[in-house]
């Protein structure tokens, strides 16, 4: 009974040890053994993935805009803090640069809208780069960037089908007399030059405000067929040239004068059967005088041997 009592209380000593082993592996660390207090917030940032940003807005990367007040936006996504910038490049190549947000952002996807004036004091008539740049909580920043020109006016060329003249389609900003158009395009100076570089007369070919279609009669002006080069420059109403020069090309091929009085002017009218024949009158006479003649002849030789036989 004792041996029986001994094993049991052996037992029962190995449990209570494995049982405190147990306990003690998952205890906690002393570093995490403070007591905190019921007002103490813990934050959890749950980390979302990679950045992206993107810029939207009628401007065309790459392309041209006479208009100065645009409205982008940049839209973001996983970003902790987002940077715009724009340079601006100067008619005389100096590079002038602006910031146009800068900002920590929440997680969550947003969007930030940009208005811009591109006739402020600090922009003009130029060429522009707007960048985006968002760091996301990750620490990867993604970019997005455009590039256009601010340009005082483009131009297109449409063909007149009837007489090869070119017209052109004009596109600016007018200024149409009004204190807050001043410094917009007022007049436009249109040279044309041949292949060769000369220039072609008459020119220049002046308009103004707000004409957005002009025709250059090159048949009316007798000018041959050939490659020109049309130049158009813009003016404010002080007179001062904008920005740089706009170019056009053009291929002209002389159309002939087509004939208006139609074939009637070609074979005189002598009624539905010999005009479709392309007879003439003057041959129709003579066909019948001829006819006539040998008709005539003939009918003279039978009345004369006919005589003739009866006398005999």
């Amino acid at each position: 009974m004792k041996k029986t009592q001994k094993k049991f209380l052996g037992l029962l000593g190995l449990l209570l040890v494995a049982a405190v082993t147990m306990f003690a592996v998952f205890l906690p660390g002393p570093e995490a053994t403070a007591t905190s207090s019921v007002t103490d917030t813990v934050v959890v940032r749950v980390i979302g993935g990679s950045p992206n940003v993107e810029i939207i807005g009628d401007l065309k990367d790459k392309g041209n805009t006479v208009y100065p007040k645009q409205d982008i936006a940049v839209n973001y996504e996983n970003v902790e803090h987002l940077t715009i910038t724009i340079k601006y490049t100067d008619r005389d190549g100096v590079v002038h640069t602006a910031t146009l947000f800068d900002q920590d952002m929440t997680e969550a996807p947003g969007s930030v809208p940009i208005s811009l004036d591109l006739s402020a004091d600090d922009f003009g008539y130029g060429d522009y780069v707007i960048t985006a740049k968002g760091k996301g909580f990750d620490g990867v920043v993604d970019e997005s960037s455009i590039s256009f020109s601010y340009i005082p006016i483009t131009a297109e060329l449409v063909e007149n089908k009837d007489t090869g003249d070119p017209t052109i389609v004009l596109e600016y900003d007018p200024d149409n007399g009004t204190p807050e158009d001043d410094g917009k395009v007022s007049k436009i100076e249109i040279n044309i030059y041949d292949e060769n570089g000369n220039l072609v007369k008459p020119s220049p070919i002046i308009v103004y405000a707000p004409t957005k279609e002009v025709i250059l009669p090159f048949s009316e002006y007798g000018i041959p067929s050939g490659k020109y080069r049309i130049e158009l420059k813009a003016f404010d109403r002080h007179d001062n040239e904008l920005y740089k020069a706009h170019w056009l090309y053009y291929d002209y091929s002389t159309i002939p004068v087509p004939d208006t009085s139609g074939d009637d002017a070609k074979t005189p009218d002598t009624g539905e059967i010999l005009h479709g024949m392309n007879i003439s009158r003057s041959d129709y006479l003579l066909t019948g005088l001829m006819i006539f003649l040998i008709v005539g002849v003939g009918g003279a030789v039978f009345i004369v041997r006919r005589d003739r036989k009866s006398k005999k």
